[in-house]
């Protein structure tokens, strides 16, 4: 039987955005995952898996802390000798493409975002990002969830012939999880979800919150997630304590029912400066709501200017606001009809199914 490495940076999101994949997997094949343990573990209790405890952090910087668990995962190629690694996130993409460049190991990255090392072009950003380009012709095959994030990545001609490649629709969403409830009247909120840092335009929608307060245009806004202590562009706890009492925003951190306030909302706000594909993108088309988001890279794949929502210029702030009141006016059988056709680009494109075929025909 094959055996499959699975590594990333945690059980969290090996259950919100892989679990439909792995399972399938560990029908077929030999399923060992790489992560720090959490929580989650227990909603894997269902399939037929080996865990190995790592310790990989997302957000930290500093690689030498990581080594120990660099050298665990080596340990474990050399001696178990999986026929694939399948790999999430930069930092796991990364570390295995650098150990695939020196063993004769078979990775199968997915690029689910360039972030903030794209964002950001400090030093070290621009080191890293070098680093993963140079290190991705290493790779056995290259998942990425946008076209835009391909040609970047693989912007040498050379390259291109060299790497085998294909754009995913996302982690893809289970419809069994995201029933049509679709806009109805009783349907009043607007609701941004994510992590709460500037490229993810917490910031930018605040300022644009308060130019609607400043226009005394009065509306419901839950922003539901974590600030990021890590991150120099993170929201931090005294200030969001300050936006609740100016009445500029509800606040709810980041929770496992979040489908739960999607589904009692009228349109989710997104303006993130890129995305791989948006998670909370899909899931509220899914669940049949209207977006507002940024017309960029991972956004305007899955968000259709007049259709499903609208497509705002990146860092337009002024232009946020007024899209606001433009969603806001429009009467509830135009808004259930934006919903609708969310819903239905998601069923066309974006289905679960077609990430765990495309997985499938890889390993085998």
């Amino acid at each position: 039987m094959k055996k499959i490495f699975i590594i990333s940076n945690d059980m969290w999101s090996l259950y919100n955005f892989r679990y439909e994949l792995i399972e399938e997997i560990a029908k077929k094949m030999q399923v060992i995952i790489f992560c720090e343990k959490d929580k989650y573990v227990k909603h894997f209790n269902k399939i037929d898996y080996k865990f190995i405890n790592i310790n990989i952090k997302k957000s930290r910087y500093n690689f030498i802390k990581d080594i120990f668990s660099i050298i665990k995962i080596i340990y474990y190629l050399v001696k178990l000798k999986p026929s694939y690694v399948l790999t999430f996130t930069i930092k796991p993409n990364i570390y295995l493409l650098l150990i695939s460049k020196f063993l004769n190991i078979n990775v199968v990255p997915n690029i689910t975002g360039l972030g903030s090392i794209f964002l950001n072009k400090n030093f070290l950003n621009r080191q890293i990002f070098s680093l993963y380009k140079y290190l991705i012709k290493y790779s056995h095959f290259v998942f990425f969830q946008n076209k835009y994030d391909r040609k970047e990545i693989l912007s040498n001609f050379d390259l291109r012939n060299r790497v085998k490649s294909d754009i995913l629709p996302g982690s893809g969403i289970n419809l069994k999880k995201y029933l049509n409830v679709g806009v109805s009247k009783k349907h009043t909120k607007f609701i941004f979800a994510g992590r709460l840092i500037k490229d993810k335009g917490i910031i930018d929608l605040i300022n644009a919150l308060q130019i609607l307060k400043d226009k005394n245009f009065i509306i419901s806004f839950l922003v539901i997630g974590d600030p990021d202590p890590g991150n120099p562009s993170s929201l931090n706890n005294k200030y969001i304590k300050k936006l609740v009492k100016n009445n500029l925003i509800e606040y709810l951190r980041h929770t496992d029912s979040i489908n739960e306030h999607l589904t009692n909302a009228q349109c989710i706000v997104i303006p993130s400066y890129r995305e791989g594909c948006s998670r909370v993108i899909m899931e509220a088309a899914a669940l049949g709501k209207p977006i507002i988001t940024y017309d960029v890279p991972g956004c305007n794949n899955l968000v259709i200017d007049n259709y499903n929502g609208y497509l705002v210029k990146k860092g337009d702030i002024v232009g946020l606001a007024d899209t606001i009141i433009k969603f806001n006016n429009l009467n509830i059988s135009q808004k259930k009809q934006m919903g609708e056709f969310g819903r239905k680009l998601i069923e066309k494109n974006y289905l679960i199914d077609f990430v765990i075929n495309k997985y499938i025909r890889i390993l085998k």
